[in-house]
């Protein structure tokens, strides 16, 4: 029993169950007054009849049945509205009938209304908006529904911008998030406004509110610069770059600008230096500068990468050697070095060099290299261009390498 009432109030709070106990109330009205005056009048008609065809006794008997049908007809709705009000005294169940009025209805709709619009304001979906606004329709006061669609309607540019956010975590884009970022900063709403900062920057970090550019530092016996491009984020991947024989740290940070602009995707670290192999410490320092880094920034520790040309690409092969696990991709441009195969199982590589000169030297040593990662379980290739040592950087270094070392 219990349970029946329960789903019984359950449904009782919607304005369309109140709506039909309001109908089933005025039809029982109809058929307690209705029905009885027409059984009497039948009644009546009937008695009329036999006292004109002298048969009394009859008619006495039908009149009387037609009455007592009438007075049943009559109280029986009566006697069950009062058992209920005996039964269920102060109750949801007897509240739910006495509800079932069309002015009671009427607030019921704009009740609902007004919970959907709490609903949407928590968790701004489309389907969300869409339904607090088709409950607008059946509210029959005007003014406040013509007040409710307004405010509605107010929220129906912070639903496009959840369904964008909803799209870069999807399709993540360094652009797009900017842009959004931007824009969610300057909502005025604040619970609105720290929800979607909240979201958007769990899938593109959050701004580290620094100016872009070099920022010079040490290490040990090396000295380094960390690139910074703008509106830079937490989680950005980091990339080291170990410059060559007469090279620069800053080789990469200039190539990733001609590409990207400012708004390279990536963090650079570019130490200055050269010996990577061979100096007692080096690697260690190199190592060193990584975490540092990438804790100041708070980096994404799953996409560290490096690379490195020439010198520097026995650097970044001796680096995944002696830590792997470490990197998430490696790309040694023009150089080789003696490795341990199965330390780069967890780290892709992408080796390139050039077929003129020595660089065909380079090649037989690399293609060894590559070899023989694949061939333990790794990833590894290698890609040839038809160049000499120094012609080979700007064939390697393009938008895809560079994409493919962060994604």
């Amino acid at each position: 029993m219990n349970l029946v009432i329960g789903m019984f109030m359950s449904l009782c709070g919607t304005a369309e169950v109140l709506n039909v106990i309001r109908i089933i109330k005025i039809f029982i009205t109809i058929i307690k007054i209705v029905v009885p005056i027409l059984l009497i009048v039948s009644a009546m008609t009937t008695y009329l009849k036999a006292v004109t065809s002298g048969d009394l006794q009859k008619s006495n008997k039908a009149l009387l049945n037609k009455v007592l049908a009438g007075v049943i007809i009559f109280l029986v709705p009566t006697v069950v509205s009062v058992i209920i009000n005996v039964a269920w005294t102060d109750s949801e169940v007897n509240q739910c009938l006495v509800n079932a009025t069309s002015e009671n209805i009427a607030q019921v709709r704009i009740n609902h209304t007004h919970n959907l619009i709490d609903r949407l304001e928590k968790n701004l979906t489309s389907s969300n908006y869409n339904s607090a606004l088709s409950s607008t329709k059946k509210i029959k006061d005007s003014d406040i529904k013509e007040e409710l669609t307004e405010k509605i309607k107010s929220y129906e540019k912070y639903v496009a911008l959840s369904k964008e956010i909803d799209d870069l975590a999807q399709n993540y884009n360094r652009s797009k998030y900017k842009e959004l970022h931007s824009t969610i900063a300057n909502i005025e709403i604040e619970n609105i406004r720290n929800n979607f900062l909240e979201r958007i920057e769990e899938i593109g970090g959050k701004p580290l509110n620094i100016a872009s550019g070099a920022y010079p530092s040490a290490q040990g016996d090396l000295s380094y610069s960390v690139y910074i491009p703008d509106f830079a984020t937490e989680k950005m991947p980091l990339i080291m770059y170990l410059h060559g024989d007469g090279g620069g740290g800053e080789w990469l940070y200039a190539k990733a600008r001609s590409i990207y602009g400012m708004e390279f995707p990536f963090i650079i670290i570019g130490p200055q230096g050269g010996m990577w192999n061979e100096t007692s410490g080096r690697k260690e320092n190199l190592k060193a500068i990584l975490d540092k880094v990438c804790k100041e920034y708070s980096c994404d520790t799953s996409r560290i990468s490096i690379t490195g040309y020439s010198r520097g690409a026995i650097g970044a092969w001796k680096m995944v050697d002696k830590y792997p696990n470490y990197f998430y991709t490696a790309v040694p441009v023009s150089c080789s070095a003696r490795i341990n195969a199965s330390n780069f199982l967890k780290t892709k590589v992408r080796a390139f060099c050039g077929n003129v000169g020595d660089e065909r030297g380079y090649y037989r040593v690399m293609n060894r290299s590559v070899n023989a990662i694949v061939n333990a379980g790794g990833d590894a290739t290698l890609t040839v261009f038809n160049a000499d040592h120094g012609g080979t950087p700007p064939l390697a270094y393009t938008k895809d390498l560079l994409d493919w070392m962060i994604d």
